[in-house]
């Protein structure tokens, strides 16, 4: 493969990117060993800063973000909340439900960072768990008490209405599976 000093590598729709000095490896490999861990985190975070970004998302942009979100990374959790003006209503469904582990999982960060994206407060209460009426209440009752861990002054307004909205959720659920249990 022929290489040479100035190498315009077009990464539609993120934009061009150009390459300075000659590459010592052929251009896939370098590319590859370049993008490759990085590329569906920093091309979602490229989309969401980025202005000029006008392609809709796909629900597979959301969950590429799913494993680092749910690890605790502030800088993808922050991401899926700045992606909510750009998302349709499946996409916004899989945000919410990514969201509703890290809440689970990371309390506190899921708190500031609802705070910082001011994005509502339902975002703890979707689940991916559909037909499963009996591991929904457990899911929502454990993300009930990750967030009553949450202590701090100037989160403890909105981990309230998030456990309201919660508590809402749980007695809905238990009632449909009160109701389920009654009718066999």
């Amino acid at each position: 493969m022929k290489t040479t000093p100035n190498i315009a590598v077009d990464l539609a729709p993120f934009g061009r990117w150009t390459l300075r000095e000659k590459p010592r490896r052929p251009l896939t490999s370098t590319l590859g060993l370049m993008i490759r861990p990085y590329a569906p985190v920093w091309m979602l975070l490229f989309y969401v800063v980025t202005s000029a970004a006008q392609a809709p998302l796909a629900e597979s942009d959301v969950m590429v973000l799913q494993k680092s979100a749910e690890a605790g990374d502030r800088g993808v959790v922050r991401t899926l909340f700045g992606l909510y003006p750009r998302s349709d209503g499946a996409v916004t469904e899989d945000i919410d439900m990514i969201l509703g582990n890290v809440a689970r999982h990371h309390p506190r960060m899921f708190l500031e960072e609802l705070k910082l994206s001011n994005a509502g407060r339902g975002k703890c209460t979707t689940l991916e768990l559909t037909d499963q009426t009996d591991a929904q209440v457990a899911e929502l009752r454990g993300r009930r008490k990750a967030l009553l861990s949450v202590t701090d002054s100037p989160l403890r307004e909105l981990r309230d209405d998030c456990i309201r909205e919660l508590d809402q959720s749980i007695r809905i659920f238990a009632n449909a599976v009160q109701s389920m249990k009654g009718g066999q």
